[in-house]
Parts: structure tokens; C-alpha cells; sequence
């Protein structure tokens, strides 16, 4: 991943993602290293990290028409944060 800049310092950092459980399901975020600011990225549903192993599984085993299709539904799980830049 490419390095970007934070908002609040300028720090020029990777982001290194995190998810945390809540209720409902995950939040995935990353912080800024130097002065600590928290940028949300994404919210993934129960439902959608009950389809994620299914989706590596379908990769794995090569069935293409499976995978796009626990891709489509894995999608509509996951509400993203910030702009069309983030994830």
C-alpha cells in the first residue's frame, strides 16, 4: 500500500488496518502513528463476516461463478467510510 498523508499532522504513514468487533458486527479503521488521529474506513455486518470465509473458500477452490456471487452479497454487507479513495 502506498503511503499516505494525515489530515490533521501531515505525517506521511502506511496504514496499517485494524478491525474491532461491535455490536453488529466490525469496524475496520487505521490511525495516524504520529499524532494518533483515527480514520474509519469501513462497517462490515455480522452477516458479512459470516460470508467472508465463505468467499476466501470459493476463491481457493477455483469456482469463479461462486466467488463473484458471495462477492456481490459480501458487498452489500459492508458500508464504507470516507470517500470513493478509502479501502
Amino acid at each position: 500500500m502506498d503511503p499516505v498523508h494525515c489530515d490533521s499532522c501531515g505525517h506521511p504513514f502506511v496504514p496499517q488496518l485494524t478491525e474491532t468487533r461491535v455490536k453488529g458486527g466490525a469496524k475496520q479503521r487505521f490511525g495516524c502513528p504520529s499524532c494518533g488521529h483515527i480514520y474509519d474506513v469501513a462497517f462490515i455486518t455480522t452477516t458479512g463476516l459470516k460470508l467472508r470465509p465463505k468467499v476466501k473458500r470459493a476463491a481457493k477452490a477455483g469456482d469463479l461463478e461462486e466467488h463473484r456471487q458471495l462477492i456481490d452479497q459480501f458487498q452489500a454487507e459492508v458500508t464504507r467510510y470516507g470517500g470513493s479513495d478509502v479501502g
